[in-house]
């Protein structure tokens, strides 16, 4: 007993007929090239698959990680207490201005060097400048400013000397605080 091919069943793994049941040439021909194209290039395929994560992989190790800790602070004076009955009269005397001028406080520079005491941030490079390593520019600066008859450092004063590293690391403290009030509340959000 013989089949013909068209009593055949057509399965998912057969090319799809063409007129008169033959597989179209071209379907067939443009999957041989494209498999044709895949294996040529294969190594490149697999070498950027393996290089992309290897390479973000190492500049993620390169990053210096940074860390934000956050809180909330609730502004109530002191002067301000509320009765059961006067409350529903009395008006709120903290408005948005007052928030804001307790947020201005608080990033001011006595908070930031208690924040650099307590935290130990003097001896952290990210806060110190003095800590970091020099940038390569530095010493080209240096010998223009020989070369050009400045003086490194500027002479001593008489009285207290300023303590320029101090300074620089409560300003860079100061800097990376962030205090914002939240909207219709006592409510300051320190960062």
């Amino acid at each position: 007993m013989s089949e013909t091919r068209a009593d055949l069943p057509m399965t998912a793994a057969s090319p799809a007929r063409g007129p008169g049941g033959r597989a179209s040439l071209s379907e067939a021909m443009a999957m041989r090239q494209s498999l044709s194209v895949f294996r040529r290039h294969l190594r490149i395929f697999l070498a950027v698959w393996l290089l992309v994560p290897l390479c973000v992989w190492i500049a993620l190790g390169q990053m210096t990680p940074l860390y934000t800790a956050t809180g909330a602070l609730i502004y109530e004076p002191g002067e301000y207490k509320p009765r059961e009955l006067q409350s529903i009269l009395q008006t709120d005397p903290i408005t948005e201005a007052v928030m804001a001028s307790q947020a201005e406080v608080l990033r001011g520079l006595k908070i930031a060097q208690r924040v650099a005491d307590r935290g130990g941030l003097y001896d952290d490079p990210a806060f110190n400048p003095a800590l970091r390593p020099p940038s390569p520019v530095w010493p080209v600066l240096e010998r223009l400013r020989l070369w050009a008859g400045l003086p490194s450092r500027p002479d001593a004063a008489y009285g207290p000397v300023a303590d320029a590293t101090r300074e620089a690391t409560i300003v860079a403290v100061r800097d990376a605080l962030r205090v914002v009030p939240v909207k219709y509340s006592h409510v300051l959000e320190v960062s």
